[in-house]
């Protein structure tokens, strides 16, 4: 894990598209262990009961889970990613890279605006949830 720690939080305001939460977004800045591949960012994220649902890349799809929170460890790459927003009101651009966690709260919409060739990160989930879809 990285010497020191940068943390960012994002408070979002619901809009017509997106209830968004009033819990804060949180990004870790470089605190993924080494070496940053899926096998050693799957162990970290779940040792505390959080629940590997996939591996992805670039998702441009905006959307929400209304029902679970969700979790970003980023083993590769980069992205800009659209938090807030699905067509109106206010959005949150953020720039994650490899290392990065980021947590995203049931609601919160969310997308990835552009991204490397090489961005992958695994999506992990509090257990038990289902996770829902909507949006788009």
């Amino acid at each position: 894990m990285a010497s020191s720690m940068e943390v960012e939080c994002y408070l979002l305001s619901s809009n017509p598209d997106a209830p968004n939460s009033p819990l804060p977004v949180i990004h870790y800045r470089n605190v993924l262990p080494e070496p940053r591949n899926e096998e050693s960012v799957t162990e970290f994220l779940t040792r505390n009961r959080w629940e590997k649902r996939g591996t992805w890349g670039h998702i441009p799809i905006r959307h929400f889970h209304p029902n679970s929170h969700e979790c970003y460890g980023i083993f590769s790459g980069h992205s800009t990613l659209l938090i807030g927003k699905i067509n109106e009101g206010t959005g949150q651009e953020i720039s994650v890279s490899t290392g990065d966690v980021i947590v995203l709260p049931a609601g919160t919409a969310h997308s990835c605006l552009e991204s490397s060739e090489d961005y992958r990160y695994i999506g992990v989930y509090p257990e038990p949830q289902d996770t829902n879809v909507h949006g788009i």
